[in-house]
């Protein structure tokens, strides 16, 4: 979990609902909802920008979609957040 110092929990709140959205963009792929999926992990990004899971899933996503240029944007920017990052479906 990431701490913002914030004490009235909200940074906290941000990257949980960030999480929620990137696991609702999951179920929305398997439902073969390729917008709704892509809208929720945009949001996801848009709540928590540090998020590396929601860009790596985002990724998974446009590469799937045969948006290869804009899925390797967003792994390499999964990278940048985490360098400790690997992907393994890539």
């Amino acid at each position: 979990m990431v701490r913002s110092g914030a004490r009235d929990g909200s940074a906290c709140c941000t990257v949980r609902q960030a999480g929620a959205h990137s696991a609702l963009a999951e179920v929305k792929e398997v439902d073969w909802d390729w917008p709704g999926a892509e809208q929720e992990y945009k949001r996801a990004i848009e709540l928590y920008p540090g998020y590396a899971t929601a860009y790596q899933w985002y990724s998974g996503l446009l590469f799937e979609l045969g948006r290869y240029e804009e899925a390797l944007a967003e792994i390499k920017h999964a990278q940048q957040l985490d360098p400790l990052f690997r992907s393994s479906s890539m």
